[in-house]
């Protein structure tokens, strides 16, 4: 399981949750629209940015054959790029497609550098919002983010693990009405 941050256009100009969970929900938005003619360059941008990224390439000859469908449809149907982390951790990908792009974070990478992981993110995501004008959707904390709101961007790992501190569990022992001693 990954946490998911999705860049979108938004129609509205605005940072709007129903937006960008209809958005979430609806696949053609994956595929009509969008950044198609700087897709190439902002990934390398983003590829400046850090070193230890690399761009999977796709193989369109195998695609299609593996299909059953010629060169240019494989190469129509998969023009999205994928940026991916040679590192194991954080293990941080990209997938920029002609009006969405998503940012994954596995959860596995989520421990002693948890700060160092959010400052890639962000670091990532402001250079996505900048170059794009699109909004950020953190759909674990629900929230939509703009350029100019994006430092407060956090990651709500209780919600994505499901877990519930030990705080929170420990409760307080009291007495039993039936016991008056």
């Amino acid at each position: 399981m990954n946490y998911q941050i999705l860049c979108f256009h938004s129609l509205k100009g605005i940072p709007d949750l129903i937006e960008a969970l209809e958005v979430l929900d609806s696949e053609e938005h994956f595929r009509t629209g969008g950044i198609q003619t700087t897709k190439k360059e902002l990934a390398n941008k983003i590829l400046e940015l850090n070193s230890g990224l690399y761009i999977l390439r796709h193989d369109y000859d195998e695609i299609a054959s593996y299909q059953g469908i010629s060169t240019e449809e494989a190469r129509a149907r998969f023009d999205f790029i994928q940026i991916h982390s040679q590192e194991t951790i954080p293990g941080i990908s990209m997938i920029l497609f002609d009006t969405i792009i998503t940012v994954d974070i596995p959860f596995k990478s989520f421990g002693q550098n948890h700060d160092d992981i959010l400052i890639k993110v962000k670091q990532y995501l402001k250079l996505i919002l900048k170059e794009t004008g699109y909004f950020a959707f953190d759909a674990e904390a629900e929230i939509v983010y703009s350029y100019e709101t994006l430092g407060s961007l956090k990651f709500n790992l209780l919600r994505a693990k499901g877990t519930i501190p030990q705080q929170a569990v420990t409760l307080k022992k009291e007495k039993s009405w039936w016991k008056f001693w």
